[in-house]
């Protein structure tokens, strides 16, 4: 979503608005969470960052048997996570 390279990100902004504190939040969303970094460790060529949540909103849940598989941002794409992945 916003980190797409070569376009104008927040370019339509009926996807998107700013919390008060001024973080960009996309409305197609099922949940967000805004946060505050506490601590970074490196992890070979990655990053661990440790956060404290200070503000969350669930936009729409999902029902039972709905999908509602959990993504993760692994080597610069969104990946989903299901009874499909590998951890190795």
């Amino acid at each position: 979503l916003g980190a797409t390279s070569g376009v104008d990100r927040f370019a339509d902004a009926d996807r998107w608005s700013r919390l008060v504190t001024g973080e960009p939040v996309y409305h197609d969303v099922r949940a967000w969470v805004r946060c505050a970094v506490i601590g970074r460790m490196d992890a070979g060529g990655s990053t661990v960052i440790a956060a404290h949540a200070l503000q969350s909103d669930l936009q729409r849940d999902v029902a039972p048997g709905e999908p509602g598989d959990a993504l993760v941002y692994h080597n610069r794409t969104w990946h989903r996570l299901g009874e499909h992945s590998i951890i190795g």
